[in-house]
């Protein structure tokens, strides 16, 4: 749910102007790891508004290209820069503070918390209280809490999720892959868990 308009037809109405700066530029990337070159000279840009994809075979460099734009790795030679910002001089904890942030194919789950909580903790860049008035949970940091509560809902709700908001993230995970299988076994899941 971004703040930012699109078209009905799902984000650009149309090809970019060919003079507008691009929002990510990479150019010439190059990681290495010993004597193996995982990134050749890699080079693209993405325009404000473009879907883009990274696709490729296993092996092909897609993971290490994902580690330097989330400056997990420091390329042995090239440049990123996003929204005019070079990233390369960014640590990984200041990426989501200029709008970059990343999954990773295995998480470390919590098995015990709601999808709710998991789509608050998303947000936590977002959130301004700090570690400190969060404890104490008093006034601003209420309201900050609500606001991203309800902002959360308004996602599972725009998804269709939002009867599974308390829903533990090990039993909604087991239950999700145990539908294509059993389906009745995921519906007396849901029915009982969430």
């Amino acid at each position: 749910m971004s703040d930012a308009p699109s078209s009905a037809a799902g984000g650009t109405t149309g090809t970019p102007p060919a003079t507008q700066a691009p929002l990510l530029s990479v150019a010439g990337v190059t990681v290495r790891f010993a004597g193996v070159t995982a990134l050749a000279e890699v080079s693209f840009d993405v325009q404000p508004g473009e879907l883009f994809a990274v696709i490729g075979p296993n092996g092909a460099g897609k993971t290490s290209l994902f580690n330097v734009l989330s400056r997990v790795y420091q390329p042995a030679a090239g440049g990123v820069t996003y929204d005019g910002r070079n990233l390369l001089r960014l640590k990984p904890h200041q990426m989501a503070g200029v709008g970059i942030a990343r999954t990773f194919q295995n998480l470390g789950q919590f098995p015990h918390t709601s999808v709710l909580d998991y789509l608050l903790l998303g947000r936590h860049s977002r959130m301004s209280s700090g570690v400190l008035l969060g404890g104490i949970y008093l006034g601003p940091t209420r309201a900050e809490e609500r606001e991203n509560r309800a902002y959360c809902l308004r996602l599972l709700g725009l998804l269709g999720l939002e009867r599974y908001r308390t829903c533990r993230w090990a039993v909604c995970r087991l239950a999700c892959r145990s539908a294509a299988i059993w389906p009745a076994r995921w519906r007396r899941a849901r029915s009982y868990y969430c």
